[in-house]
């Protein structure tokens, strides 16, 4: 096993408080004090939005995908905040904290740190989509929240990595990241979640984030959605041979006895994966980047290539937040 001395001592240590746990940037959580005051206006979560030009970008893209609340256009922040509502603003927020505490921007696409977080957020987009998709059966779980929990799947482990490369410590390969003992990423990453303030549900899902094979109690719930998230993402995008079919898993029978699949198991994680799909692009401004090509392309009669020079909105909430 990957310095399995060495990991567990930094486990302990950071267990037993004696490494410093990361804070969420401050602008994060002046919007989480700010959203506490019960006599909030919309207008009061605008200063710490402007203040982070990438942060704003994502609310922009948010706003103005498909993959959340429609095809009229939000011209400005407030706006953007308005159609948003404050819990998706507050998951978008949060997410995007996450990503700047652990993934700095000097690494490369391939690094093993930037490769666990992409996983959290297909993690966190398939919840989403999973939670968005069953509202339609008339089960109820906050899609915000979903999107929240599953990003934060791997956080733990994220937390491990990065004291290794903070302390030039020799990071292990993806295959090696694998080994690591899933209590471990889960302890860790309920330790993480509590000293960030996270709602108890989502310290939950982390701390039973792989415990596939008991049945929660009561109805179709966030951790069911959670975990039915993490399998898709296991089962279908990773191919992990050492876990059964899916529709052998308990959360995925749960699901059929509740009645929430539709016509079929395949339908369901199409249509689900399709929504995941839109999302991950609209947290990563791919969305933006597609649409902004498209219209160029348009304008001057040309054909649109997704695969050229990125382009991103930073610029475009720079201008917003001006």
């Amino acid at each position: 096993m990957w310095r399995s001395g060495i990991q567990f001592k930094v486990y302990q240590d950071i267990l037993s408080g004696k490494i410093k746990l990361p804070n969420l940037p401050d602008n994060t959580m002046k919007l989480r004090h700010t959203l506490a005051n019960p006599n909030f206006r919309i207008r009061d979560l605008l200063p710490p939005l402007h203040a982070n030009p990438e942060m704003a970008s994502v609310i922009m893209q948010a706003a103005n995908s498909t993959a959340f609340y429609g095809t009229r256009p939000s011209s400005d922040l407030n706006s953007a905040v308005v159609r948003l509502g404050t819990t998706s603003v507050t998951s978008l927020v949060l997410t995007h904290s996450m990503e700047s505490t652990f993934v700095k921007r000097s690494l490369p696409s391939r690094h093993s740190i930037r490769g666990l977080w992409q996983q959290n957020l297909r993690i966190g987009a398939l919840s989403s989509a999973i939670a968005r998709r069953i509202a339609d059966t008339g089960v109820r779980v906050d899609a915000d929240m979903a999107l929240l929990a599953g990003s934060m799947y791997h956080v733990g482990t994220l937390m491990l990595l990065s004291y290794f490369q903070s302390n030039n410590l020799t990071l292990p390969s993806p295959e090696e990241i694998d080994e690591i003992p899933t209590q471990i990423s889960a302890n860790i990453g309920v330790v993480l979640a509590k000293h960030w303030q996270m709602d108890p549900e989502i310290v939950d899902c982390i701390r039973h984030r792989d415990q596939y094979e008991e049945l929660t109690p009561g109805p179709f719930n966030l951790q069911d959605v959670f975990q039915f998230a993490t399998l898709i993402h296991r089962i279908h995008d990773k191919k992990d041979l050492s876990l059964p079919s899916l529709e052998k898993t308990t959360p995925v029978k749960k699901a059929a006895l509740h009645g929430i699949l539709g016509e079929s198991l395949e339908h369901f994680t199409t249509l689900v994966d399709a929504q995941a799909n839109l999302l991950v692009d609209t947290l990563t401004g791919q969305a933006a980047e597609v649409k902004l090509k498209a219209s160029a392309a348009a304008r001057y009669g040309l054909a649109s290539d997704s695969s050229s020079n990125k382009v991103t909105s930073i610029s475009a909430a720079q201008r917003y937040c001006a």
